[in-house]
C-alpha cells in the first residue's frame, strides 16, 4: 500500500479493501420497513496518536454503488472520533425496502393463483374437469412456492 507524505508532515494512506458486514434486521413492518446499520471501523493494536482515522466526507461517495431492486439507500453518514481511547470511524447506513418488488413478485401472483383456485366452482359438475383443474392449480402453487422459497 502506498502512503503519500506531504511537506507539512501529513501522511495520506488509502487502503483498498472490500469489507463484508451484516446487521440485525427488524422485520416488524415488512415490506414497508426501514433498516439502519451501524458499522464501526477501528485500527486494532494502535494508539490514537499512531494512526488517526479521519473521514474526509460526512456522507458516502455513491459512485461505485449499483442500485438494487429490493433496497434504496436513504441516508449515509461517517463520523470519526477518538473518545473511546482508539481512533474510530462510525458509519451509519439507512436503507428503505422497496415494497413494490414484493407486491409484484409475491403478492400479485398469489392473488392470481387464489382467483384461479376459486374458478373451479365455475366449471359445471357434469364436465368432469373439476378435479384435473384443481390439481393443475395446486401444481402451479407448488411450483410458485418452490421458486419463491429461496
Amino acid at each position: 500500500m502506498t502512503v503519500r507524505y506531504y511537506h507539512n508532515g501529513f501522511a495520506y494512506w488509502s487502503p483498498g479493501e472490500i469489507l463484508s458486514s451484516s446487521c440485525s434486521v427488524d422485520v416488524t413492518y415488512f415490506p414497508f420497513d426501514q433498516q439502519t446499520c451501524f458499522i464501526t471501523l477501528m485500527s486494532w493494536g494502535t494508539w490514537p496518536n499512531e494512526i488517526l482515522l479521519q473521514s474526509p466526507l460526512t456522507n458516502f461517495k455513491m459512485g461505485f454503488y449499483s442500485e438494487h431492486g429490493t433496497w434504496k439507500i436513504s441516508s449515509t453518514s461517517a463520523v470519526d472520533s477518538t473518545t473511546t481511547g482508539m481512533s474510530v470511524i462510525d458509519l451509519l447506513v439507512t436503507m428503505e425496502r422497496r415494497p413494490a418488488f414484493f407486491v409484484v413478485n409475491i403478492v400479485l401472483p398469489v392473488m392470481f393463483l387464489m382467483g384461479l383456485n376459486c374458478c373451479v366452482f365455475i366449471l359445471p359438475p357434469e364436465s368432469g374437469e373439476r378435479v384435473s383443474y384443481s390439481i393443475t392449480v395446486l401444481l402451479a402453487i407448488a411450483v410458485f412456492m418452490t421458486l419463491t422459497r429461496g
